[in-house]
């Protein structure tokens, strides 16, 4: 005949403490009032930022914008683009207001910019998955070379330069200020196309030790 055996009571734990909640400065009474579109700007632009500074350098580098304006480091002309070593810093890219385009507003362009290389179907593009239109006003650019570097235009006998060679004793990065009235921008996500425009005349103001180089009225980008 066995012996009965007693189940052990279960261990009673104490209740934890009650930690109290931080409370926070943030006033969330406007959360439901959206955001402005140049803030919505802002933030998109730092996510492709990254992509549209990569899509410039390598059309600097190979020389996609024109034959004579290209990028040098350390006086040798850079002949090869290494994404993990790039020679421009991040652009600081700040409109003061944004338009976004009508197709109406866009195609009405065409026909006052007659010197600009359109695409044959507008209306392609327009619908084109992730394509968008806008004009940036009072925009301002800034662009900051990395140590060594230069923009040049020219040839190898003789160009105009804007950046920091080698022999330069100041510690803060070259950089150029480009301020614009009006600024015509659009990007197709299906055809990985970049294009821009100054629709009104534009300021530079490059650092008091560079010189900046002509520029063309309208550039376009291509990622490969």
């Amino acid at each position: 005949m066995g012996c009965a055996q007693s189940t052990p009571e279960p261990e009673v734990q104490a209740p934890a403490p009650k930690q109290e909640v931080a409370t926070s400065d943030v006033d969330l009474s406007n959360m439901n009032q959206g955001c402005s579109t140049v803030e919505m700007f802002a933030a998109v632009f730092r996510v492709a930022e990254p992509l549209i500074r990569n899509a410039v350098m390598k059309a600097l580098v190979y020389h996609d914008l024109h034959p004579n304006l290209g990028l040098r480091k350390n006086e040798k002309p850079l002949e090869r683009f290494n994404e993990s070593d790039p020679p421009l810093h991040p652009f600081v890219v700040k409109p003061k207001a944004l338009h976004l385009l009508t197709y109406e507003e866009f195609e009405a362009t065409q026909s006052e910019w007659k010197n600009f290389k359109w695409p044959e179907n507008l209306r392609a593009l327009w619908e084109s998955d992730g394509f968008i239109a806008a004009d940036l006003l009072d925009l301002e650019v800034m662009l900051r070379f990395k140590p060594g570097v230069e923009l040049y235009f020219g040839s190898s006998t003789a160009s105009v330069e804007l950046g920091s060679d080698k022999s330069s004793s100041v510690s803060d990065d070259a950089s150029i200020c480009i301020k614009a009235p009006r600024v015509r921008v659009w990007w197709s996500s299906k055809y990985m196309e970049l294009s821009l425009a100054f629709i009104e005349a534009r300021h530079r103001a490059a650092h008091p030790r560079t010189r900046a180089p002509a520029q063309t009225r309208t550039a376009r980008m291509h990622r490969s």
